[in-house]
């Protein structure tokens, strides 16, 4: 098993939970009078593809993921059961209209042309059919508190854009499907939670693992704030 890729995907399941409640709202917009077609656009290991499975149970006909990491499929396959494509979201490999149901979760942020991957989509998209981009993050709104975490989330934002990763997508969301010709857009902001502990202490692992600062430790006796505002939305071609 390859630790890396391992690691990705306990990530990719933390942030499957997060959107479980936004998915579920989106399948009562989708066809009940016959199953449905899929795609996935960054699929990565395939948690989000079992997720769908599992939620929308024998509803679908087919489904299909594509990423450019040859690697993070291969482990996909070996986790689940769908078509799984090496392919780039801003040039996919299917003809217009392949699929009734269109989506990418955590992905924009890692594109170059956030327009061009949702272009994409958008074309792939049967007419009536659903294209989402069910989660987005938008460091530029981020909110971390005390000063110290504030300086570590800072490093991470820093570290994340030395990876080529575009960090101010999320608030653009509409604006990009307007852009492209949806004109039935609806677009929103995830509500902010409660920051408990372990949800605490998982993002300020990931933040040290980003950015490679080692010395951080949580205080059990400071009261915390971290917030990265994460945005979605969606619409019917």
């Amino acid at each position: 098993m390859n630790p890396v890729i391992e690691k990705k995907h306990l990530r990719y399941l933390a942030q499957s939970a997060w959107t479980k409640p936004f998915r579920k709202f989106l399948y009562k917009r989708l066809p009940k009078d016959k199953p449905v077609s899929m795609l996935e656009v960054g699929c990565g290991t395939g948690v989000l593809v079992d997720c769908v499975k599992d939620e929308f149970r024998g509803k679908i006909n087919l489904i299909a993921g594509v990423d450019l990491d040859r690697c993070v499929l291969d482990y996909a396959k070996d986790k689940t059961c769908f078509i799984a494509v090496q392919a780039d979201g801003m040039k996919l490999p299917f003809s217009n209209e392949s699929f009734e149901f269109v989506f990418c979760h955590y992905l924009l942020l890692w594109t170059y042309s956030p327009e061009r991957v949702i272009t994409e989509m958008k074309r792939v998209t049967k007419t009536g059919g659903l294209c989402a981009v069910m989660a987005e993050p938008d460091y530029g709104e981020l909110e971390a508190k005390p000063e110290s975490l504030t300086r570590l989330a800072q490093e991470q934002v820093m570290a994340l854009e030395r990876q080529g990763a575009k960090l101010n997508n999320g608030h653009c969301l509409g604006e990009l499907f307007r852009s492209v010709g949806f004109q039935n857009c609806q677009a929103g902001c995830y509500q902010r939670g409660l920051v408990n502990r372990d949800f605490l202490a998982q993002e300020i692992s990931q933040m040290i693992e980003d950015c490679g600062i080692q010395s951080f430790k949580i205080d059990e006796k400071v009261d915390y704030i971290y917030h990265v505002p994460t945005y979605y939305a969606y619409a019917v071609k």
